[in-house]
């Protein structure tokens, strides 16, 4: 872009003598300064809608609006400001402290984090950290009540689970008793490890079992939660149809 440069000094020629040659307005003159602003107007950039060829310097920028631009090369300096658009080339150092939802593809060679980060839907090589091949580290918990259930009268008690039968991963049962202090003085046991009778009276062990639509629970035929307390001794703490009988927890994956 070149500037204009007056040729010509129209004014001078006034103080000029009559009749002195330089007092004469040639054309000449006239048209080779017409060219010359010609010239300087045609390689201007417009004040709307101008675009920028080679290399431009701007030592400050002041805009009221949006400022749309395309740049082919290299943009040195710091922007204040909303950026919209795709930026390729080299990455650059992100400073402000919280930073909106990243939603295109990268890569991060390195991530330092000193919050907790939910890594459930991050993937690795394709496979989330939820479900890694057969391991299925997510496990959820469904907790159920036994609802009514007379030990002493019936061995059995069957409690719907509402699962897919091949999603669950573990059962476990928690009994309550009828009365607030009992024995040990707690009224919560572990289904499967209640109190061993004199040996004479065991008749196999207490089993929980899982169909595709149940949680079965079969109390052995003598024990703790068949009321017995001693070998000698029957007790029916077990015996209240009014309460819950207890919980059965179940660990599940998605």
């Amino acid at each position: 872009m070149s500037n204009y440069t007056k040729l010509v000094d129209y004014a001078a020629k006034d103080s000029l003598s009559s009749g002195t040659p330089l007092k004469v307005l040639s054309g000449t003159e006239i048209n080779n300064d017409l060219a010359a602003i010609a010239t300087a107007v045609s390689t201007k950039a417009d004040t709307a809608n101008a675009t920028h060829t080679g290399t431009s310097a701007f030592a400050a920028i002041t805009a009221n609006s949006v400022v749309s631009t395309t740049l082919a090369g290299a943009l040195t300096g710091n922007v204040t400001g909303n950026v919209t658009g795709n930026v390729t080339g080299s990455a650059a150092t992100v400073t402000t402290a919280a930073q909106p939802a990243i939603t295109s593809v990268g890569t991060l060679t390195s991530l330092a984090v000193s919050g907790t980060v939910d890594g459930r839907d991050v993937s690795v090589d394709g496979v989330k950290l939820d479900s890694l091949g057969d391991q299925n580290v997510k496990l959820n918990t469904k907790v159920l009540d036994i609802g009514s259930w007379n030990m002493i009268g019936t061995n059995v008690a069957t409690v719907a689970h509402g699962l897919t039968q091949s999603k669950i991963r573990h059962v476990e049962c928690t009994i309550i008793s009828d009365v607030t202090s009992y024995w040990n003085g707690s009224m919560l046991y572990n289904f499967l490890s209640n109190t061993e009778p004199a040996s004479s009276q065991v008749s196999g062990a207490s089993t929980i079992e899982c169909s595709s639509t149940n949680v079965i629970l079969r109390r052995r035929k003598h024990g703790l939660f068949y009321g017995y307390v001693a070998p000698t001794n029957v007790y029916a703490p077990f015996s209240n149809t009014s309460i819950n009988r207890g919980w059965v927890t179940i660990h599940y994956v998605d």
